[in-house]
């Protein structure tokens, strides 16, 4: 059964999104445009690597990006080919956000995928995926997806993950406007430079 979140708005008093910067560096370089292995692993321990580029990566935050080749279908929705997909990383978070928008530049959805801090170093993203997700659509209502798929060798982590998805809840109105600022900005500034689709290994 599906539930749908409402949650009321909220500040997050942290950066939910600031726009991508060209001079943004880190390590004394600058990514933008720079191929990136991001590198997700998983509660099962499984590994999976996808190939993107770089609108930002500093030391505490990272924006990839890519654009799918084929059409997908993610808690029944619909991502056609060509949708490009803007990722924001956080250190200081427990989850990570695609920004899924449309050929046509309208906004598909925020997903939040709950996760582990990530590690950001020169051309390297790792993540640890937590499994539960939440979907949110442009009319901000959220839907916590995939509690089912946590194994049971991961038990010890429900309470970091229900914490990590109550964390979702309240600030995802705020998030969500953020990044939408943040995308339509690298578009508008950068023109959007999609990367190649995500190939996993």
């Amino acid at each position: 059964m599906s539930i749908w979140y409402h949650a009321p708005p909220r500040r997050v008093s942290d950066r939910a999104g600031t726009p991508p910067t060209e001079g943004k560096e880190f390590g004394g370089w600058n990514p933008l445009g720079m191929q990136v292995l991001e590198i997700k692993r998983t509660l099962a321990g499984e590994t999976k690597t996808y190939a993107c580029r770089a609108a930002e990566m500093t030391a505490d935050r990272a924006v990839l990006l890519y654009t799918l080749e084929r059409p997908g279908t993610v808690g029944g929705l619909t991502l056609p080919a060509g949708t490009l997909t803007v990722a924001y990383y956080w250190t200081d978070r427990p989850y990570n956000v695609y920004h899924w928008i449309a050929p046509d530049g309208t906004t598909l959805a925020y997903y939040f995928n709950l996760s582990g801090p990530p590690r950001i170093e020169h051309a390297r993203l790792e993540w640890e995926d937590l499994e539960v997700d939440v979907l949110v659509t442009p009319d901000a209502r959220a839907r916590v997806l995939d509690e089912d798929r946590v194994p049971a060798s991961a038990a010890d982590r429900l309470p970091e993950i229900a914490a990590a998805r109550d964390r979702v809840l309240r600030e995802y109105r705020e998030v969500a406007r953020s990044v939408e600022a943040a995308s339509r900005t690298l578009r508008t500034t950068h023109g959007g430079a999609p990367a190649s689709a995500p190939k996993p290994s």
